[in-house]
């Protein structure tokens, strides 16, 4: 008796359609949800299906199914990304595909005028785990329009903004050559008559900065604000924040207890930064793509050392 034939995730032969033949795509024929998929893939740079179907509003299944049309190999508009590509890894039966655009799909994405983000990273894990974040805030924009998600793009079309470059990043002595740079990318939080807020970027802790590299960024960000870059460069005095995403809870309570330690002498500053757990890619359980950046809460350290939370959705104030 023939065994029945086992569909391997990580192959990319042809999709056979109706007529017997590969499905074979031209760009003309991207369109639809084929061209969502590709959109999504040309603003974050490495995102897996559930994340995908996520931000679009898709059924995760009709995605998958597009995604296996893109990536074969007749079309090759998406690929795996590197560190799955680059290995044999389909012994890993369950393990989470990642999908980026493929040089094809780069192309096309131009051709339409889309903004892409492709500058160069260090670790694959680091970056999943900045635009899992990033998705998320999409994720939870659609499911709360009241709260108004302005992306980099928007935010360097406002007015307030039209002369920020590289937001991302800052000098804090050009002469010695010492800056700041944040994870992620620029973006605004608004909900009219109650809140705005302006985030330079994010910071995504995956476990990899030992105590006193993180020490040190905290003590960059101090620096930041004594400067008045939050005034001078952003034009955000009173709205300027940066979130922390530690990788576990108890990274969460020692960022906590470090950052009320360095900003014993400024504690005006404390609230200027947030922090929320956000697990790695492969960690149990995982990232969720849901609202909850919105729904569920942050956490901060207020002026009199006390930890306490924020959650989005039921402020009356900006805090």
């Amino acid at each position: 008796m023939q065994k029945p034939k086992f569909h391997d995730r990580w192959d990319d032969s042809d999709v056979i359609g109706k007529t017997g033949e590969p499905v074979v795509l031209k760009d003309g024929d991207i369109i639809g949800v084929r061209q969502e998929i590709l959109d999504v893939l040309a603003e974050y740079r490495v995102l897996d299906v559930s994340y995908i179907a996520a931000v679009l509003g898709r059924d995760i299944y009709h995605v998958y199914e597009c995604i296996k049309i893109l990536r074969s190999r007749s079309n090759r508009y998406i690929q795996l990304a590197g560190f799955q590509r680059d290995r044999n890894l389909s012994f890993l039966i369950n393990a989470t595909l990642f999908w980026e655009l493929a040089p094809r799909g780069v192309k096309l994405a131009r051709e339409r005028g889309k903004t892409l983000y492709r500058g160069e990273f260090y670790s694959y894990p680091h970056k999943i785990m900045e635009e899992y974040i990033m998705a998320e805030f999409d994720i939870a924009a659609k499911h709360h329009p009241e709260i108004q998600l302005l992306k980099r793009d928007n935010v360097l079309s406002h007015d307030r903004w039209e002369n920020l470059e590289h937001p991302e990043w800052s000098w804090l002595d050009k002469e010695r050559d010492e800056d700041i740079r944040f994870d992620g990318r620029t973006f605004a939080l608004q909900r009219p008559d109650v809140f705005q807020y302006f985030f330079p970027g994010i910071e995504a802790e995956t476990g990899s900065h030992s105590g006193p590299a993180v020490g040190k960024k905290f003590r960059n960000n101090i620096r930041f604000f004594e400067l008045g870059l939050h005034k001078t460069r952003y034009r955000a005095a009173n709205s300027l924040r940066i979130p922390y995403y530690p990788h576990a809870p108890n990274s969460l309570k020692d960022m906590l207890e470090r950052w009320k330690a360095e900003t014993e002498g400024c504690p005006t500053w404390r609230k200027r930064l947030w922090f929320k757990v956000h697990p790695r890619y492969d960690a149990d359980p995982k990232p969720r793509p849901t609202a909850h950046m919105f729904e569920e809460p942050f956490w901060y350290v207020d002026t009199d050392g006390s930890f306490k939370e924020l959650n989005l959705l039921q402020l009356e104030r900006r805090v």
